[in-house]
């Protein structure tokens, strides 16, 4: 492959960054922290040691007709399972001057993930595992692997910190051509601070291959329904096949109700001129519903049980009966000892 081809295919897996969702990529990529997701299998999956809801998300852009961006997450319970598929134009397969040799080379990338969290509301560990597969259509060139991630979580007051390891205990690639590509491991650390009820702060950080990417943002939700969010997003690119860091800002906005949330983020890109990314992600969350009994105007319900008791128990036909025996067995027994 020519070294351009490279840097697209570098970009190409620079994609998967873009699991966690519009409503992270809306705080500037930040969500270790956060312990109210949407897709926690693309997030900080330990926090699945707090069982929620079950939840159904999805995500999902565009990038100028090129990069076609899909995932797919379910949680219940201490579990989680999510899809990511990426399909990517990766050029034209050129020789090392760049003359052009074919047609055009499709990519189209599948990963299957699977995670379990334990823990309570202070501290929490998660597991996670993944099935990759990458195809080259041009090029007739495929590979699969697997990969394991470690997460985890601590709450001190207001504060709580978070801590992605991915790609742990030698992930790798298999390619069909008989070469292997290592997964490099990646440090996730950050944490999400509690202003107030309406305000918390984000703050992460991605280490990998020596490059550390920052990531910050806030979120403000002036009601229960709306979420307000704003951020600015390190990230590295190429520009004539040298690779360089950048840093852009980032907004969006999530909505919800009843039990559907919609989240959107906005995304430009300094490296992609005129063009703006969109993310939206739709989540369905399947909250229990509580039942409420009725209760009278001006009566506490408990005064009311009471007197519908008593009213039951001043009605009884059995009751009246037995009130009747009774005194009639008291005036025989008193008439009895009084002619004594």
């Amino acid at each position: 492959m020519c070294s351009a081809l490279r840097c697209e295919v570098k970009q190409a897996y620079g994609a998967e960054a873009l699991l966690m969702g519009a409503e992270a990529i809306a705080r500037g990529g930040t969500y270790i922290g956060a312990a109210e997701s949407s897709q926690y299998i693309f997030q900080n999956y330990a926090f699945l040691g707090k069982p929620a809801p079950p939840r159904l998300a999805f995500s999902t852009f565009r990038l100028l007709n090129e990069v076609k961006h899909l995932t797919a997450a379910f949680s219940f319970g201490n579990f989680a399972l999510g899809v990511l598929n990426i399909q990517d134009s990766a050029g034209y397969q050129r020789d090392n001057r760049n003359n052009l040799l074919g047609g055009k080379i499709e990519q189209v990338d599948n990963t299957v993930y699977a995670a379990a969290g334990l823990g309570n509301d202070t501290v929490g560990l998660g597991l996670r595992v993944k099935y990759l597969s990458k195809l080259y259509s041009g090029l007739n060139v495929s590979a699969t692997g697997f990969g394991l991630d470690l997460a985890g979580f601590w709450q001190v007051g207001s504060v709580t910190f978070g801590l992605g390891l991915n790609n742990l205990a030698g992930g790798f690639l298999q390619w069909s051509t008989g070469a292997q590509e290592q997964l490099l491991p990646e440090y996730i650390p950050g944490l999400r601070w509690s202003i107030n009820k309406q305000v918390a702060l984000f703050a992460d950080a991605a280490i990998i291959d020596g490059l550390t990417l920052a990531h910050g943002g806030v979120e403000y939700r002036p009601t229960e329904s709306i979420a307000l969010r704003l951020g600015a997003n390190q990230y590295s690119d190429f520009e004539e096949n040298q690779e360089i860091v950048s840093i852009g800002p980032v907004a969006g906005v999530g909505l919800n109700l009843a039990n559907l949330y919609f989240d959107y983020a906005y995304s430009p890109s300094n490296s992609l001129q005129d063009t703006v990314t969109h993310f939206f992600t739709f989540t369905c969350r399947f909250e229990p519903t509580t039942k409420t009994k009725k209760r009278v105007a001006g009566r506490p319900a408990s005064v009311k049980a009471e007197q519908e008791s008593a009213e039951k128990s001043s009605s009884s036909p059995s009751a009246n009966q037995e009130a009747e025996d009774e005194k009639v067995i008291y005036d025989l027994i008193y008439n009895l000892n009084f002619k004594k």
